[in-house]
């Protein structure tokens, strides 16, 4: 088994490559996550998930007007 892992400011992420009969693969997964899971949980709260949240809002009303100004260009002749 291989594991490798990667982090960042907000995750820790654990990649595990593993033979198994292909027939069993889901079956292996399921039990390997069961396990991880379980090993968290024992750990009688000293390790725990966590994330940081992001609340998004809404952009403000933008109140754009258009005059017509003289901005240095000349308008085209008809």
């Amino acid at each position: 088994m291989a594991i490798t892992l990667v982090t960042n400011d907000n995750w820790i992420e654990f990649t595990l490559r593993y033979v198994v009969d292909y027939k069993a693969r889901r079956i292996k997964k399921d039990q390997l996550f069961t396990r991880i899971l379980d090993e968290f949980l024992d750990t009688e709260g000293r390790v725990a998930f966590a994330s940081t949240t992001v609340h998004l809002v809404e952009t403000p009303v933008f109140d754009v007007r258009i005059t017509n100004s003289d901005n240095g260009l000349k308008e085209p002749k008809a």
